[in-house]
Protein backbone atom coordinates (compact mmCIF):
# COMPACT_ATOMS: atom_id res chain seq x y z
CA UNK A 1 0.00 0.00 0.00
CA UNK A 2 2.50 2.48 0.49
CA UNK A 3 4.75 3.42 -2.72
CA UNK A 4 7.63 3.91 -0.64
CA UNK A 5 11.20 3.12 -1.41
CA UNK A 6 15.03 2.40 0.00
CA UNK A 7 15.80 6.46 0.51
CA UNK A 8 12.15 7.07 2.90
CA UNK A 9 11.84 7.37 6.21
CA UNK A 10 8.03 6.54 7.25
CA UNK A 11 6.07 7.07 10.49
CA UNK A 12 3.22 5.19 11.30
CA UNK A 13 0.31 6.72 13.38
CA UNK A 14 -2.76 3.98 14.28
CA UNK A 15 -5.11 5.07 17.03
CA UNK A 16 -7.57 1.78 17.89
CA UNK A 17 -8.92 -0.42 20.18
CA UNK A 18 -6.03 -3.43 20.88
CA UNK A 19 -5.75 -6.52 22.90
CA UNK A 20 -2.98 -8.75 23.60
CA UNK A 21 -0.67 -9.74 20.41
CA UNK A 22 -3.54 -7.38 18.20
CA UNK A 23 -4.56 -4.67 17.61
CA UNK A 24 -8.58 -4.02 15.44
CA UNK A 25 -9.41 -1.51 12.98
CA UNK A 26 -12.80 -0.28 12.26
CA UNK A 27 -15.49 -2.91 11.68
CA UNK A 28 -19.35 -3.65 11.34
CA UNK A 29 -18.74 -6.63 13.67
CA UNK A 30 -18.58 -5.05 16.93
CA UNK A 31 -16.93 -7.52 19.13
CA UNK A 32 -15.02 -9.56 16.22
CA UNK A 33 -13.62 -6.15 14.81
CA UNK A 34 -10.92 -6.78 12.03
CA UNK A 35 -7.85 -7.06 13.54
CA UNK A 36 -3.86 -7.57 12.71
CA UNK A 37 -2.17 -9.85 14.86
CA UNK A 38 1.82 -9.08 16.01
CA UNK A 39 3.54 -11.67 14.07
CA UNK A 40 1.94 -10.70 10.95
CA UNK A 41 3.02 -7.22 11.53
CA UNK A 42 6.50 -8.34 12.29
CA UNK A 43 6.41 -10.40 8.81
CA UNK A 44 5.19 -7.87 6.79
CA UNK A 45 8.18 -5.18 8.49
CA UNK A 46 10.81 -7.78 7.70
CA UNK A 47 9.77 -8.60 3.79
CA UNK A 48 9.40 -4.08 3.76
CA UNK A 49 12.93 -4.31 4.66
CA UNK A 50 14.19 -6.75 2.58
CA UNK A 51 12.31 -5.21 -0.30
CA UNK A 52 13.92 -1.90 0.49
CA UNK A 53 10.77 -0.01 1.06
CA UNK A 54 12.23 2.37 3.48
CA UNK A 55 15.03 3.50 5.30
CA UNK A 56 13.75 3.90 8.56
CA UNK A 57 10.16 3.61 10.40
CA UNK A 58 9.07 5.38 13.21
CA UNK A 59 5.49 3.54 14.49
CA UNK A 60 3.13 5.16 17.03
CA UNK A 61 0.53 2.84 18.23
CA UNK A 62 -2.18 3.99 20.34
CA UNK A 63 -4.40 0.84 21.90
CA UNK A 64 -4.86 -1.30 24.72
CA UNK A 65 -1.85 -3.69 25.37
CA UNK A 66 -0.23 -1.89 22.67
CA UNK A 67 3.07 -2.99 23.56
CA UNK A 68 2.52 -6.73 22.90
CA UNK A 69 2.33 -5.88 19.44
CA UNK A 70 6.36 -5.58 19.15
CA UNK A 71 7.56 -7.24 23.04
CA UNK A 72 10.03 -9.92 22.09
CA UNK A 73 8.92 -10.10 18.78
CA UNK A 74 10.18 -6.70 16.73
CA UNK A 75 13.74 -7.14 15.65
CA UNK A 76 16.50 -4.31 16.34
CA UNK A 77 18.11 -4.47 12.88
CA UNK A 78 15.59 -3.91 10.80
CA UNK A 79 15.59 -0.20 10.84
CA UNK A 80 12.06 0.16 13.13
CA UNK A 81 11.48 1.88 15.97
CA UNK A 82 8.13 1.38 17.54
CA UNK A 83 6.96 3.68 20.77
CA UNK A 84 3.68 2.62 22.00
CA UNK A 85 0.41 3.80 24.54
CA UNK A 86 0.76 0.97 26.75
CA UNK A 87 2.84 -2.10 28.06
CA UNK A 88 1.69 -5.29 26.88
CA UNK A 89 -0.38 -5.61 29.75
CA UNK A 90 -2.40 -2.44 30.26
CA UNK A 91 -5.05 -0.35 28.43
CA UNK A 92 -4.68 2.69 27.31
CA UNK A 93 -6.73 5.81 28.36
CA UNK A 94 -9.27 8.37 26.59
CA UNK A 95 -9.45 11.87 28.07
CA UNK A 96 -11.28 15.17 27.20
CA UNK A 97 -14.42 14.40 27.73
CA UNK A 98 -16.40 17.21 25.16
CA UNK A 99 -19.77 17.80 27.31
CA UNK A 100 -21.39 19.63 24.09
CA UNK A 101 -20.65 16.56 21.46
CA UNK A 102 -21.10 14.13 24.49
CA UNK A 103 -18.15 11.85 23.10
CA UNK A 104 -14.54 11.52 24.14
CA UNK A 105 -12.41 13.51 21.64
CA UNK A 106 -8.94 12.10 21.90
CA UNK A 107 -6.31 9.50 23.91
CA UNK A 108 -3.71 10.50 26.44
CA UNK A 109 -0.96 9.46 24.66
CA UNK A 110 -2.16 10.75 20.82
CA UNK A 111 -3.57 13.75 22.72
CA UNK A 112 0.21 14.51 24.35
CA UNK A 113 2.08 13.59 21.32
CA UNK A 114 0.07 15.81 18.85
CA UNK A 115 0.01 18.91 21.62
CA UNK A 116 3.62 18.64 21.96
CA UNK A 117 3.93 18.40 18.35
CA UNK A 118 1.60 21.53 17.24
CA UNK A 119 3.70 23.44 20.37
CA UNK A 120 6.69 23.77 18.15
CA UNK A 121 9.64 22.09 20.17
CA UNK A 122 13.47 22.30 19.52
CA UNK A 123 14.52 21.68 16.27
CA UNK A 124 17.36 19.57 18.14
CA UNK A 125 14.93 17.67 20.23
CA UNK A 126 15.32 13.47 19.76
CA UNK A 127 13.21 11.18 19.49
CA UNK A 128 14.52 9.84 23.03
CA UNK A 129 13.87 13.48 24.76
CA UNK A 130 10.38 13.06 22.95
CA UNK A 131 9.33 9.83 24.67
CA UNK A 132 10.71 10.75 28.12
CA UNK A 133 8.67 13.99 27.51
CA UNK A 134 5.51 11.82 26.54
CA UNK A 135 5.82 9.42 29.16
CA UNK A 136 5.72 11.81 31.53
CA UNK A 137 2.24 13.76 31.00
CA UNK A 138 1.26 10.02 29.88
CA UNK A 139 0.76 8.77 33.58
CA UNK A 140 -2.31 6.84 32.94
CA UNK A 141 -0.41 4.17 31.36
CA UNK A 142 3.12 2.83 30.41
CA UNK A 143 4.81 3.60 27.53
CA UNK A 144 6.77 1.26 25.76
CA UNK A 145 9.88 1.62 22.84
CA UNK A 146 10.97 -1.36 20.85
CA UNK A 147 12.84 -2.02 17.64
CA UNK A 148 16.20 -0.31 16.87
CA UNK A 149 16.90 1.97 19.70
CA UNK A 150 19.91 3.52 17.74
CA UNK A 151 17.06 5.43 16.04
CA UNK A 152 16.01 7.57 18.95
CA UNK A 153 19.19 9.61 19.27
CA UNK A 154 17.62 11.21 16.05
CA UNK A 155 16.15 14.59 16.05
CA UNK A 156 11.90 14.07 15.41
CA UNK A 157 12.29 16.53 12.87
CA UNK A 158 13.96 14.04 10.54
CA UNK A 159 11.19 12.28 10.79
CA UNK A 160 8.05 14.62 10.84
CA UNK A 161 8.34 18.44 9.76
CA UNK A 162 7.71 21.31 12.46
CA UNK A 163 4.80 23.38 11.76
CA UNK A 164 4.43 25.44 9.04
CA UNK A 165 5.10 29.16 10.34
CA UNK A 166 1.78 30.16 8.83
CA UNK A 167 -0.35 27.10 10.87
CA UNK A 168 -2.73 27.75 13.14
CA UNK A 169 -1.46 25.45 15.13
CA UNK A 170 1.41 26.13 17.81
CA UNK A 171 1.88 27.81 21.43
CA UNK A 172 -0.66 29.57 20.92
CA UNK A 173 -3.18 26.51 20.88
CA UNK A 174 -4.27 25.88 24.53
CA UNK A 175 -4.26 22.05 26.30
CA UNK A 176 -6.91 21.88 28.84
CA UNK A 177 -6.46 22.19 32.11
CA UNK A 178 -6.18 19.08 34.82
CA UNK A 179 -9.39 19.91 35.89
CA UNK A 180 -11.09 19.94 32.46
CA UNK A 181 -9.69 16.47 31.42
CA UNK A 182 -11.47 13.10 32.23
CA UNK A 183 -9.81 10.23 31.68
CA UNK A 184 -11.31 6.12 31.23
CA UNK A 185 -9.64 3.34 30.03
CA UNK A 186 -10.04 2.75 26.49
CA UNK A 187 -12.18 -0.60 26.75
CA UNK A 188 -15.21 1.22 28.92
CA UNK A 189 -14.89 4.57 26.48
CA UNK A 190 -18.66 3.81 25.51
CA UNK A 191 -20.16 2.94 28.54
CA UNK A 192 -18.79 5.70 30.27
CA UNK A 193 -20.10 7.91 27.46
CA UNK A 194 -23.55 6.37 27.51
CA UNK A 195 -23.50 7.03 31.61
CA UNK A 196 -22.44 10.44 31.05
CA UNK A 197 -25.56 10.65 28.97
CA UNK A 198 -28.08 9.04 30.79
CA UNK A 199 -26.99 11.03 33.60
CA UNK A 200 -27.42 14.67 31.69
CA UNK A 201 -30.87 13.37 30.10
CA UNK A 202 -31.86 12.72 33.56
CA UNK A 203 -31.30 15.66 34.90
CA UNK A 204 -33.05 17.23 32.05
CA UNK A 205 -36.05 15.15 33.21
CA UNK A 206 -35.64 13.59 29.44
CA UNK A 207 -36.84 10.07 28.61
CA UNK A 208 -34.09 7.70 29.16
CA UNK A 209 -35.33 4.63 27.82
CA UNK A 210 -33.15 4.70 24.26
CA UNK A 211 -30.13 5.48 26.50
CA UNK A 212 -30.71 2.79 28.91
CA UNK A 213 -31.08 0.38 26.52
CA UNK A 214 -28.27 0.97 24.48
CA UNK A 215 -26.32 0.90 28.21
CA UNK A 216 -27.45 -2.29 28.13
CA UNK A 217 -26.46 -3.42 24.97
CA UNK A 218 -22.94 -2.03 25.75
CA UNK A 219 -22.73 -4.02 28.77
CA UNK A 220 -23.79 -7.34 26.69
CA UNK A 221 -20.59 -6.78 24.37
CA UNK A 222 -18.41 -6.42 26.88
CA UNK A 223 -19.21 -9.55 28.57
CA UNK A 224 -19.37 -11.81 25.31
CA UNK A 225 -15.61 -10.01 24.58
CA UNK A 226 -14.45 -10.82 27.62
CA UNK A 227 -15.73 -14.51 27.21
CA UNK A 228 -14.09 -14.52 23.59
CA UNK A 229 -10.83 -13.33 24.71
CA UNK A 230 -10.68 -15.23 27.59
Amino acid sequence: VIESGPNDKVVVFFSDHGAPGMIFFPSTMKVMAHKLRAHDLTATLKKMHSAGQYSEMLLYIEACESGSMFNGILPSDINVLAMTASSPYESSYACYFNNTLGVYIGDCFSNHLWEHEDAGVAPAETLRQQFATLKRKTNTSHMCLYGDLTMASQPVSAFIPPPAPSSPLGSSRASPSSSEVAMVSSRFVTEDTLRRRLEFAAQLGLDTSDISMQLESELHSQRQAAVAFS
